[in-house]
């Protein structure tokens, strides 16, 4: 007898996650007042804090951000001083985000906020468990990636 599985349900899990997890980031940083970055921000600025330099593809492809939405985003961190931009010497259509001296004096509040949602999302988790969570979860991408290639 084949067993009728319902793939909705682990999306419709993986919604709710993506969705709690935003708000919960968003409050850490309102508690902190500190940051000149936004939650929403703070996924581009780990890219560009863990990169020299980046384009707005592959700051699309990393972060999943839409181009028009990320364009958007990086306007505003350049306008902040956080970010800035240098030219391709190859081609000069491209251009190379990176993290000024103002957004690299922000990463270890970025950190510590990542760290305190980290502990939270973990919590009741043995170290076993998470590993094993973390492997699943990058087979899920993995596949996920491979079907949007196809």
């Amino acid at each position: 007898m084949e067993k009728n599985i319902d793939y909705s349900r682990p999306t419709l899990d993986m919604a709710n996650i993506r969705s709690l997890n935003s708000r919960v980031y968003a409050r850490k940083f309102e508690e902190r007042g500190e940051s000149l970055f936004t939650s929403e921000q703070s996924k581009v600025m780990w890219f560009l804090w863990h990169n020299d330099c980046m384009t707005t593809t592959d700051l699309s492809i990393a972060t999943g951000l839409a181009k028009n939405t990320l364009s958007v985003m990086l306007e505003r961190l350049e306008r902040n001083g956080l970010v800035e931009t240098e030219d391709c010497s190859q081609d000069k259509r491209k251009k190379f985000y990176k993290v000024t001296e103002l957004g690299a004096s922000q990463r270890k509040l970025g950190e510590e906020i990542s760290a305190a949602v980290g502990e939270i999302f973990y919590q009741g988790f043995t170290d076993s468990e998470r590993d094993q969570f973390e492997r699943y979860l990058k087979r899920i991408v993995e596949n996920l990636r491979k079907a949007d290639n196809d």
